[in-house]
């Protein structure tokens, strides 16, 4: 049985945190007021936009959750999470597209390479 690579641990452990912490900084976004609300930059209605980053944030926990349970798919499905906001933050700052591009670089390399993926 082949011991699962400790970046692929930590990889999965911080998706499951990142996207449990969105989910809970949206449940409390009612009570935290409009000035905590950072939108998606869609411009779509708030329930919408609100079901939106519920299924970004629950497809976090879910590639987290798979990636430790040793799923190949989950792999493709944090880097196209990691894409999603590596696209967001091109709208917002360069120092923000800056981080996500390093970010996202460094999960690819450690979620793809020989060692990982074997």
């Amino acid at each position: 049985m082949n011991k699962r690579p400790h970046s692929i641990t930590f990889i999965g452990c911080l998706s499951i945190a990142a996207g449990t912490a969105g989910l809970v900084f949206l449940s409390l976004q009612d009570s935290l007021g409009a000035a905590a609300h950072r939108d998606a930059g869609f411009g779509l209605p708030q329930g919408i936009e609100t079901a939106l980053l519920l299924v970004i944030r629950l497809l976090a926990v879910v590639g987290g959750a798979f990636l430790l349970c040793g799923r190949h798919w989950a792999r493709w499905l944090l880097a196209l999470w990691m894409v999603y906001h590596l696209a967001l933050s091109a709208l917002h700052s360069i120092t923000d597209f800056i981080i996500h591009a390093v970010s996202f670089g460094a999960i690819c390399y450690l979620l793809f390479r020989p060692a990982a993926s074997a």
